[in-house]
């Protein structure tokens, strides 16, 4: 056996140990009470919704006025999609406000505008599939079969258009008359922007970017916490997302607040997943008041780039 061969065949071994672990864990959490208080109104939420709006607005206008090249602009206004999906998921779980409701509405509303064809009510309804149903291979729309990283986020959108269209009846008429109206809306600015000769600059500052920011997002939120896909939810609530620890190793899983910052918190996605409605910025403390209770229930550890 060539000894490449070996090595494969004992990281398969392995991590098919770590399956059956994380599944066959029988250890529970017990939080403390009050530690899943959910704040009248989460002002950093807010702040970073403000931000990331106002940078993909002010790329646009700055850099179309003065006619920046694609290059100097692309890398900035990906960043605000990027950021404005962090307020986008806080919305869909209500943890903007818990007694507001329209603010969580709002900002909803508002931050699915950079990612160009994503109603707002659908992809609620998409995420909360996904929570429902992790890492089923029939019923996660986040799932795929694809295992390298580029061609599973590649396959997200096209997922999400095969999840609606087989689950159309089941889903609620307000999101899907909703969600059409905002596409027609999307539709008919499209039309006026292209009318008045601003297709390349509508390519630049909304399309491009909101092409790049959700496969950033995707390999964020979605391939790294989740891959390889092989624990489900219904088989196991702590193992089928996990934690990164660190850049290139897991490590024992104390990640640093460097990559906390950069990931807006997703770094500690587990705790997302335990508990959805923490907001993002409380990520982090529930995992390091309670790391070991965690691990010992079968949340596993990853590395960001493995």
């Amino acid at each position: 056996m060539q000894p490449e061969e070996q090595v494969q065949q004992q990281q398969q071994g392995q991590r098919g140990q770590q399956e059956q672990q994380q599944r066959g864990a029988t250890h529970k959490v017990t939080l403390q009470p009050g530690e899943l208080h959910r704040p009248a109104i989460a002002w950093p939420t807010v702040l970073l919704a403000a931000v990331s709006l106002g940078l993909w607005v002010s790329v646009a206008y700055v850099g179309n006025a003065r006619g920046w090249p694609l290059c100097a602009t692309l890398p900035a206004s990906a960043l605000s999609v990027y950021m404005s999906f962090t307020p986008l998921h806080e919305a869909t779980h209500s943890n903007i406000s818990r007694s507001r409701r329209w603010l969580n509405e709002a900002i909803g509303w508002l931050c699915v505008v950079p990612f160009f064809c994503v109603p707002y009510p659908v992809f609620r309804w998409i995420h909360l599939q996904h929570h429902k149903h992790t890492n089923d291979p029939a019923l996660d729309p986040d799932h795929s079969h694809l295992t390298h990283v580029l061609p599973h986020i590649l396959s997200i959108l096209p997922n999400y258009v095969r999840q609606i269209a087989g689950h159309r009846r089941s889903i609620g008429k307000a999101t899907l008359v909703n969600s059409a109206l905002y596409l027609l809306v999307n539709a008919a600015a499209v039309a006026v922007v292209l009318h008045q000769g601003l297709g390349r600059a509508m390519l630049q500052y909304w399309v491009l970017p909101a092409f790049f920011g959700i496969l950033l997002c995707a390999f964020v939120f979605d391939y790294v916490p989740h891959h390889p896909h092989l624990v489900t939810r219904s088989e196991s609530l702590y193992g089928c997302t996990s934690v990164v620890g660190g850049l290139l190793s897991a490590g024992s899983g104390s990640s640093t607040r460097l990559l906390t910052c950069l990931l807006f918190g997703q770094n500690y996605h587990a705790i997302h997943h335990l508990y959805p409605t923490v907001p993002f910025y409380a990520y982090g403390g529930l995992w390091r008041r309670h790391q070991g209770a965690f691990l010992r229930a079968g949340v596993p550890l990853a590395a960001l780039l493995r």
